[in-house]
């Protein structure tokens, strides 16, 4: 819900995705390159999934949020707060 307005509404949104595949629910087309895919194992090139992974959240660490938090600034920064 939040994640889809915030695009919608054109707001860069960082996505910490594990429990669902994100390229099934979204972000769709804009700022998916802010998404962290915790759903997905490293490498993985399956097909879309409609399955659910419980514990995945737990792969996301405070340093891909900073990264992610980084390429937002040097992209959107300026942007989003206008």
């Amino acid at each position: 819900g939040p994640l889809h307005m915030a695009v919608a509404l054109n707001r860069p949104t960082i996505a910490l995705m594990g429990y669902k595949d994100p390229r099934r629910v979204g972000p769709y087309r804009r700022f998916t390159e802010l998404t962290i895919n915790a759903f997905a194992d490293p490498g993985d090139s399956s097909a879309v999934s409609r399955d659910t992974r419980p514990g995945r959240m737990d792969r996301i660490e405070v340093s891909h949020v900073l990264e992610k938090l980084r390429l937002w600034r040097e992209r959107y920064g300026a942007d989003a707060r206008a």
